[in-house]
């Protein structure tokens, strides 16, 4: 599967790797998983890497219905680690669709300031 998480409970984050072809289906799966998962606590922090993307098969549509999902809560930060333009602007448009949820999201170029900015070293 091209998209995987990991709930890191001693550092109260959620990481999610986005690696190869990545499309809305898998995007809208992993969200499912993740909600349902008796693990995931809503005011964890997430961590989105999407460093390892091969290509994007993201519609507008898909974005919007990913970023309609108030799965965090007001405590979270919500950070991708992008590597290329086209995950760039992907994230960029995910942050705008979010700006009025409840976590705060913010796109990096650099992992370990991802990782600072959610409260991690």
């Amino acid at each position: 599967m091209p998209v995987k998480y990991r709930i890191d409970h001693d550092h109260k984050a959620v990481f999610t790797i986005l690696e190869g072809t990545i499309t809305d289906e898998e995007m809208i799966d992993i969200q499912v998983k993740l909600r349902t998962d008796p693990e995931f606590n809503p005011d964890y922090s997430h961590l989105i890497d999407c460093r390892p993307i091969g290509e994007l098969k993201i519609s507008v549509t898909g974005i919007k219905t990913i970023s309609s999902s108030d799965m965090f809560s007001t405590q979270s930060r919500r950070a991708f680690v992008v590597p290329s333009d086209a995950a760039y602007g992907f994230s960029r448009m995910f942050q705008v669709y979010r700006q009025h949820g409840p976590e705060q999201t913010e796109v990096f170029r650099d992992f370990d300031k991802a990782m600072q900015w959610i409260g991690l070293e």
